[in-house]
């Protein structure tokens, strides 16, 4: 026996002898279960939910930024001639940054939503 070669399927004779049944990975069931666990609709779900997560990150990322740029040019404001930081060109592209981008997006968003916006793209795809 020592220099006998053992052939797989004596091998998998021997284990469905001592386990009572096939191997799982051959049973119906166990693929079932793998599809259940590790199927096409449980990898969608996970991608729809880490995009989710990217998406409020996101959103907590611009409103930190937003509340931090209104917040510095709020106290800039207030603030006394002498503990003022920025100079006239600073100021002026804050303000440049904060209602161009902030007012063009929410006139755009407000737009699309009534649908007021993109009605060429809807009656050129009729």
């Amino acid at each position: 026996m020592a220099g006998e070669e053992i052939k797989p399927e004596e091998i998998q004779k021997q284990i469905i002898a001592a386990v009572g049944h096939k191997h799982p990975h051959n049973d119906a069931k166990a693929k079932l279960e793998e599809k259940r666990l590790f199927g096409d609709a449980v990898r969608s779900e996970r991608y729809k939910t880490c995009i989710h997560y990217i998406q409020i990150i996101g959103a907590i990322i611009l409103g930190v930024t937003a509340i931090s740029v209104i917040a510095t040019r709020m106290i800039y404001l207030v603030l006394p001639e002498k503990w003022r930081w920025l100079s006239a060109d600073q100021i002026h592209d804050l303000d440049h940054f904060m209602f161009s981008g902030t007012i063009g997006g929410a006139i755009t968003y407000v737009g699309q939503r009534a649908g007021l916006l993109g009605k060429k793209e809807k009656e050129e795809e009729n």
